[in-house]
């Protein structure tokens, strides 16, 4: 190997490994080891530019992972500060150079300005293979989005044609230096860590193993004073080694990647391929001890020490002390119980017991007894802080009591001093009792000593029985989920992303395509999944459910709904109604049916799931509120506005009394209120509600998460309909601009914001800048989401009221047709939507010149209107529109009665009629004085003159509609 393939190989070895490595490859050639050595001198003076903050500035100090302090020296840099990439990234300083890249501080000027960071590749490494491996690398990040792991925002190429990614601009400290400098308790690094395991949770359903898990990869920061951790280098650091979820931990023949000291047992062994998502638990199972104990499970003084050889059986073989134990050896454990605000002997007995258990748990040499995800780990954690049994734990009943009586400390008491009230007062009759039955006992007793050691013997032979057969079923679970998850990440790594990789593109007999995207991937992948796993349904199910669920959040509906309709079926032939497996499935295609406004079928599984899910995990769960809070979503759309408030309401009352306030959950069901509020038009409850939860995503997720865009959308909705669109503009600019970067111009989402922004502008009566976002928004949906989607019916009915404004007519009418046929298959012909576009297509006609059409639908539209909402301003427009209909007509008798009791009926309505339609009670007048004219009355002309001049003291008239 030359030294470039030797320096490449051995760029993540930690220094005990590189130097087994180097001692191996460069064997007895001097010179090749001094020209290997020299490029890592090099590498070592910029730093490892991806495990330090993102803000960290050049020539500032740091630490690294083995304890020593380096200064990072700026290497040479091939691109310059000032240098501006894709028109929107100005380079303002070098922070980082590495064997593969360079990192520099960078200001984006659009859609928004912010700071990023810029990771650039360096020139000479821009191969074919590497740049396939960035794109497939970007790609899969893409697909993760969770605010404990740091974001990729963007990638491109430069001028000079080498790929770039964006990524997101932190500011930290690692996970140890922040715990220590802040004297973090011992609850308070519990909290991190349950943020940090559901960071890792996210990265495994997304099929992304980490692999390299230490506190130097996971950054603290401070959001409006709180710790957050932000979890990095999600391969970004490996674009030279094998595909992300390929073999993590070693790149050629006898080489082994990874931190020893939180390297899992697996990874320990050279050439192995079989890595799964435990490994990472077996990591986080290290980061916990250190945490609670300032020092790793396994020496590293002895690492530094040992050969490498010895290294990786000390890995494999030797299991660590106790976290409790390794304390109470410690000769630092003052100065670490003062770092947690601890005394020495309250530290060692609160890591005693529970907390001894998970973490070694967590750190099974045999990983099938490790915790299964991440997220089971994190609950165990949770278990411990709310003082409830731990899954590590032995399952004694003694063990159970005690943790009963820790947590009902008080009841207790009370329940046991009565108690003994009550004995007290029995004692002296049951003395006589136990005199009087004494030699009955005795007589007794050697009959029944002999009866009970028989029943004794055949019991324990029952319960070993009962017992080998429990540890059966057990281990076949357990070997079947370890193959589904197996199943799944091959797939996910062979299936999919290997796709990416030119030379399996060209094996397949596809034209080679390094900037292949994840839909094309996901695609050709989906195809083959019943043939490859027909003989294996659990496998086929959990496959089928991760496609489309993928589909799903890609708005790929229609590809995404057989996977899911098929997991389902699979998962009910597999297991019982009430499998956790099959409830998650039925409520993620009761979500995509809802999407699909299938609605029959969405609330049908949707309420067979809540029940299954209330049965499981009882009614105040997360994911049983979880839910229901997607059924109440499911019934705003059906207009059922009582049901969705009262689950809005019940959800938001358990958030706040369990999680508190500001606890993500709490925001969202704060947002999900004061959204079905709104739709009821009770907007003074919904303000405030609605900025909380505002308020809330932001602090808790940042401005992209979808959390946040939903909360900015309702409220620019809820001010323009409390007629303060000055106050939604700027929101939904911002919102409009967001939700093009981040899910891109033909998503539903946009689609909607670009129709809530004309909708904003034509209650600002700015018709003109309306018109064009208005019947983009329209084409795009009818692309996108079909010709009968509610969506698209509504920006359709949107776009028919916003034309006549514009007199714009003749284009008009053949959309106010095709607008009236939808809703009368929607709704109904007797429903007040339909109703209402029949009058809207009469008053095209008008303007159009198609008079007799125009009168017969406005005639059924006033007489049909009145019958169902004989109060409502707009039953006197019609009026007043077949009043201007009869006039054209020269029916001069009929149109004066109709224009008069349509202007009386609309001026004594006036308050009630948005701004944008007030001037139908100008246009009214502008007819009769018409009218009068035409029959020759020119004192009625003259009084509805006046008339006009005293309305446009209140109302400045508007053109025609």
């Amino acid at each position: 190997m030359s030294e470039r393939d030797i320096f490449l190989q051995a760029i993540d070895l930690t220094d005990e490994a590189r130097y087994a490595f180097l001692e191996k490859a460069c064997g007895t050639d001097a010179e090749l080891r001094r020209k290997v050595e020299a490029l890592f001198a090099a590498h070592e003076q910029a730093g490892n530019f991806l495990s330090q903050p993102a803000l960290e500035a050049t020539g500032v100090f740091s630490h690294g992972e083995n304890g020593t302090v380096f200064k990072r020296i700026p290497a040479e840099a091939d691109h310059m500060p000032g240098e501006v990439l894709a028109g929107r990234y100005k380079l303002l300083e070098q922070i980082g150079f590495g064997g593969m890249g360079t990192v520099y501080v960078a200001e984006q000027s659009q859609p928004v300005r912010r700071k990023v960071a810029v990771k650039i590749i360096k020139m000479g490494m821009d191969t074919g293979q590497v740049l396939a491996r960035f794109e497939q690398e970007r790609q899969a990040l893409a697909l993760m989005d969770h605010p404990n792991i740091a974001k990729v925002l963007d990638g491109g190429m430069t001028e000079d044609h080498r790929p770039f990614f964006v990524m997101e601009y932190v500011k930290g400290d690692p996970l140890n230096d922040f715990c220590d400098r802040e004297q973090l308790t011992v609850k308070q690094r519990l909290e991190l860590f349950i943020q940090i395991c559901h960071a890792v949770q996210h990265a495994h359903q997304k099929g992304v193993i980490h692999r390299d898990l230490k506190p130097g990869n996971i950054l603290v920061c401070l959001y409006d004073g709180k710790p957050v951790p932000k979890v990095i280098d999600f391969g970004l650091a490996k674009a030279l080694h094998q595909p992300l979820t390929d073999l993590t931990l070693h790149t050629g023949h006898d080489m082994v990647l990874g931190t020893p000291l939180y390297m899992s047992p697996e990874q320990a062994e050279v050439n192995n391929v079989d890595v799964d998502t435990r490994t990472d638990i077996y990591a986080l199972g290290v980061i916990l001890y250190e945490l609670l104990t300032g020092t790793t499970p396994l020496e590293k003084q002895r690492f530094k020490q040992a050969a490498w050889d010895e290294v990786l059986r000390i890995i494999r073989e030797e299991d660590p002390p106790k976290p409790s134990t390794k304390l109470s050896e410690s000769n630092q454990l003052a100065s670490l119980s003062a770092q947690r605000k601890l005394e020495p002997r309250q530290l060692t007995q609160l890591l005693s017991g529970d907390l001894d258990w998970i973490v070694m748990k967590a750190l099974e040499k045999d990983r099938s007894r490790r915790y299964e995800t991440a997220n089971g780990f994190a609950m165990d954690v949770q278990r411990y802080l709310a003082d409830e049994p731990v899954s590590a734990g032995p399952p004694s009943a003694g063990y159970r009591l005690r943790k009963f009586v820790k947590r009902n400390r008080g009841k207790v008491l009370a329940a046991t001093l009565v108690l003994l009230a009550l004995l007290l007062g029995m004692a002296g009759t049951l003395i006589g009792f136990v005199r009087a039955e004494r030699l009955r006992q005795e007589a007794e007793s050697a009959r029944a000593q002999e009866e009970q050691q028989r029943r004794k013997a055949v019991s324990e032979q029952q319960r070993a029985e009962e017992g080998e057969k429990r540890a059966e079923t057990a281990r076949k679970r357990a070997e079947e989920q370890t193959a589904i998850t197996q199943a799944v990440n091959e797939f996910l790594r062979d299936d999919l992303i290997g796709q990416a990789d030119t030379d399996e593109q060209a094996r397949a007999g596809q034209k080679p395509n390094r900037e292949v995207s994840v839909r094309v991937l996901l695609d050709r992948a989906a195809q083959h999944v019943g043939e490859k796993f027909a003989e294996k349904p659990a496998i086929e199910a959990a496959v089928r459910q991760t496609i489309g669920e993928t589909y799903r959040k890609l708005g790929r509906r229609e590809e995404g709904l057989p996977h899911l309709v098929r997991s389902l079926e699979l998962f009910r032939k597999l297991n019982s109604p009430d499998d956790r497996e099959t409830l998650q499935v039925m409520n993620n295609l009761a979500l995509m049916y809802k999407d699909m406004a299938r609605y029959a079928e969405s609330e049908a599984l949707f309420n067979e799931a809540l029940a299954g899910y209330q049965r499981v995990y009882g009614e105040e769960s997360n994911p049983t509120q979880t839910v229901a809070s997607n059924l109440a979503s499911l019934y705003q759309h059906l207009d059922k506005f009582e049901q969705a408030e009262k689950l809005r309401r019940r959800r938001f009352e358990i958030m706040c009394r369990i999680n508190g306030e500001d606890h993500e959950l709490t925001v969202i069901a704060c947002h999900n209120l004061a959204d079905v509020l709104r739709d009821q038009k009770k907007l003074e409850e919904a303000l405030p509600l609605t900025k909380r939860a505002l308020e809330g995503f932001r602090n808790c997720y940042g401005p992209d998460h979808s959390g946040t865009m939903s909360a900015m959308n309702n409220l620019a909705v809820l001010y323009t309909q409390m007629n303060h669109p000055e106050l939604a503009e700027p929101i939904m600019l911002e919102l409009l601009a967001s939700r093009r970067r981040v899910q891109g111009d033909d998503h539903p989402r946009t689609i909607t914001a670009m129709g809530n922004l004309a909708a904003v502008y034509t209650t600002m009566q700015r018709y003109t800048d309306a018109q064009p976002i208005l019947q983009d928004a329209l084409a795009r949906s009818r692309k996108v989401e079909g010709e009968d989607h509610p969506i698209t019916i509504q920006l359709l009915g949107n776009y028919t009221s916003l034309l006549p404004k514009l007199n714009r007519y003749q284009e008009c009418e053949p959309l106010l047709r095709e607008y009236h046929d939808k809703q009368q298959r929607r709704h109904g012909a007797e429903s007040q939507p339909t109703i209402a576009s029949l009058i809207n297509l009469g008053n095209c006609l008008l303007y159009t010149g198609k008079l007799e059409e125009a009168e017969k639908l406005l005639r059924q539209g006033a007489t049909k209107l009145k019958k169902l909402t004989p109060d409502h301003w707009n039953v006197f427009r019609a009026q007043y529109l077949l009043g201007a209909v009869l006039l054209e007509q020269k029916k001069y008798a009929e149109a004066e009665l109709f224009l008069i009791t349509g202007y009386n009926g609309m001026k004594s309505r006036e308050k009630a009629i948005p701004d944008r339609d007030k001037s139908f009670i100008n246009n009214a007048i502008d007819r009769l004085i018409k009218l009068y004219t035409e029959i020759n009355k020119s004192e009625e002309v003259m009084k509805w003159q006046k008339e006009k001049e005293n309305l446009k003291k209140r109302i400045l008239p508007n053109a025609k509609s």
